[in-house]
């Protein structure tokens, strides 16, 4: 929410049509550790790994060097543990929906492909200006 609420109200040209990464400068963490990490924090979570499973060589490493200059290095209060106990408590014992998590609104593909076809970005995936993305 720190991040957020200082990107809000940064000067747009500092921000505009730019990605942040919200990622302390040494956050990076390897998908199977966050799951890990998941099946600690919630009673009765058991991981498990498919069976013959690759390890995964993509690299997930992200830089939160963009938002470290904008908010300097100590932005991030809270860590994966926080994280997710704070998840945990908003949730209250429900359990979510999987098709709410389907779709444009959470599978980045499908978002930038509706984006695309609202003509909402150009094919660069870059921002068009309004009024020729409402003209399109």
């Amino acid at each position: 929410a720190t991040a957020l609420a200082a990107l809000v109200d940064a000067p747009a040209g500092e921000i505009r049509a730019r990605a942040f990464n919200l990622s302390p400068l040494h956050g990076n963490h390897r998908i199977l550790d966050l799951a890990r990490a998941v099946e600690a924090a919630i009673p009765g979570t058991r991981l498990t790994v498919a069976a013959g499973a690759a390890t995964d060589a993509r690299d997930y490493r992200v830089s939160g060097a963009r938002i470290a200059a904008l908010l300097g290095d100590g932005w991030a209060r809270t860590g994966i543990e926080e994280g997710i106990a704070e998840i945990v408590a908003a949730l209250d014992g429900r359990a979510p929906d999987p098709e709410a998590f389907e779709g444009p609104r959470f599978a980045r593909v499908a978002h930038l492909r509706n984006r695309i076809e609202t003509g909402a970005l150009g094919p660069d995936l870059r921002p068009r200006p309004r009024a020729t993305a409402a003209a399109s």
